[in-house]
């Protein structure tokens, strides 16, 4: 057992024991014992104490899965601390996926008991840059907007430093953004009042800063010195920084917070008192993202009314680049719900609005590519075009669509391959190497799919480019329906 495995913090308060949370209390562990971590009295204090925690503990430090499921089983507490930190904890930050997933499973809580530092898990395993498994909690649902000590899980990730295009770089921003479209404040401010794009000027991230202030971070926002971002800057003589501050320097802290915490009537007044033509197309736009993600969905229409642009295009930082996208596509992305889209649609997004410099995908596309069902019956309703792709020869909507209706995981993909038709999509339509969608329902031995198609006057005897029918596909595949349903319609080749 290595002592890096271990985050030690505190001094010695208390012994190891199992402490067990009420989900509404703030309860924290005790504190653990600690010198220098590296040092040899501290190695053998930690030996003498291990045998003392609990036992699921130790199955945590052997990654012994049998045991951990045994002792779980026979009652033994998921939210018992050790180490100065839950069970949870110490499982996420040593790696132990499957045995953190039991623990869940078994009723440990994500946001009790804090650590002795005074951390959530999310907290504490930010703090340790694990940042893939920080990213599992918040699918999961820890709260990303919990605040211990003044401190967010953003800011907490916004604190830490990386090397610019490093593995580290790029998963702390996937993070990032996961949190953001979660629905944490990005202009939430530590003690010191440094919100994290402060931290992130402090650090140099550049690629941190673009992504805050896409999602509405104020440069502007001042700490309890009286400094903001730009002059932070500044000081450092950082032009680079400088330029990307500039077009969103307009104070549209006062905006952000009335979308956050939804004071709809307010931010009318506010906005009926901003100029909006004041305000840099990126800072405007920023507002926008704010009230998506926050889901304040009668600000979108508002903020459309007053100047932001619901079908402007938008630079999204996405790994160490950044893509050009609609806000329709942004929500699309982040697989937006139906309300979502309508509001957009609503404020006057175009449903087949794509970027046309960028080789994007027009919306309805793109909410297959996703998988997002129930996105695509939203689209195709506000009138999104059936047959939009984005170059010739690129598979159709239909086709995606077909692909789609073989996965039982899906909501009733049939019926929208159904609703596509009843659309106007060109059920003949060519798509890569010459293949219709119904040579691709062939391939999956789809019959109801198939038969739908043929229904809506799919030709079975149009040839791909190696001259193969869905007959021929069939006659490979699996389904025996699907070959007794083309055959009698498929002419013989000559």
């Amino acid at each position: 057992m290595k002592l890096s495995l271990i985050r030690w913090q505190l001094p010695l308060l208390a012994a190891l024991m199992p402490f067990c949370a009420a989900a509404d209390e703030e309860v924290r562990c005790p504190s653990v014992t600690t010198a220098e971590p590296h040092d040899a009295a501290t190695q053998r204090q930690f030996n003498q104490a291990a045998p003392r925690a609990p036992r699921l503990f130790r199955a945590i430090l052997a990654n012994d899965m049998r045991a951990a499921q045994r002792y779980l089983a026979q009652g033994d507490d998921p939210n018992a601390c050790a180490l100065g930190a839950s069970l949870l904890s110490q499982a996420v930050g040593q790696g132990r996926t499957e045995i953190a997933e039991r623990l869940i499973h078994a009723g440990a809580n994500l946001e009790h008991p804090l650590s002795a530092a005074g951390e959530t898990v999310l907290l504490h395993t930010i703090g340790k840059a694990q940042w893939g498994p920080a990213m599992d909690l918040v699918i999961r649902g820890a709260n990303v907007k919990a605040e211990v000590a003044g401190t967010t899980p953003l800011l907490a990730a916004s604190t830490v430093p990386v090397r610019a295009q490093s593995t580290q770089a790029r998963e702390q921003l996937d993070l990032v953004r996961l949190l953001l479209t979660r629905g944490a404040s990005v202009n939430a401010q530590a003690p010191d009042g440094s919100p994290s794009l402060m931290l992130a000027v402090r650090n140099g991230n550049t690629a941190l800063i673009r992504l805050l202030l896409f999602f509405g971070a104020d440069p502007l926002l001042r700490n309890r010195n009286g400094i903001h971002a730009l002059e932070l800057a500044q000081a450092a003589k950082r032009a680079d920084i400088e330029s990307l501050l500039a077009p969103y320097c307009v104070d549209k802290a006062p905006v952000v917070e009335l979308i956050e915490t939804g004071r709809n009537d307010e931010l009318i007044s506010l906005l009926a008192k901003t100029d909006a033509s004041k305000m840099a197309q990126p800072a405007r736009q920023a507002l926008l993202v704010a009230a998506l993600f926050q889901h304040n969905l009668p600000a979108v229409g508002l903020l459309a009314s007053w100047g932001a642009d619901p079908n402007g295009v938008m630079g999204m930082i996405d790994g160490a680049d950044q893509v050009a996208m609609t806000p329709l596509q942004l929500a699309i992305g982040y697989d937006g719900d139906s309300e979502t889209l309508e509001a957009l649609v609503r404020a006057g997004a175009n449903p087949n609005g794509t970027v046309a410099f960028d080789d994007s995908e027009p919306p309805l596309l793109m909410s297959l590519t996703r998988h997002n069902i129930a996105a695509a019956r939203t689209l195709l309703r506000l009138g999104a075009d059936p047959n939009q792709i984005r170059a010739a020869g690129d598979m159709s909507v239909l086709m995606n669509a077909v692909a789609l209706a073989s996965l039982p995981e899906l909501d009733n993909p049939l019926g929208l391959v159904r609703q596509l038709l009843d659309r106007g999509a060109d059920v003949n339509a060519v798509g890569p190497r010459g293949m219709t969608a119904l040579h691709m329902a062939a391939i999956s031995g789809n019959t109801e799919t198939a038969r739908l198609l043929l229904a809506h006057g799919a030709d079975p005897n149009v040839r791909d480019e190696q001259h193969k029918t869905a007959l021929d596909y069939a006659r490979k595949g699996r389904s025996a329906e699907v070959l007794a349903l083309l055959k009698p319609l498929t002419k013989t080749a000559r």
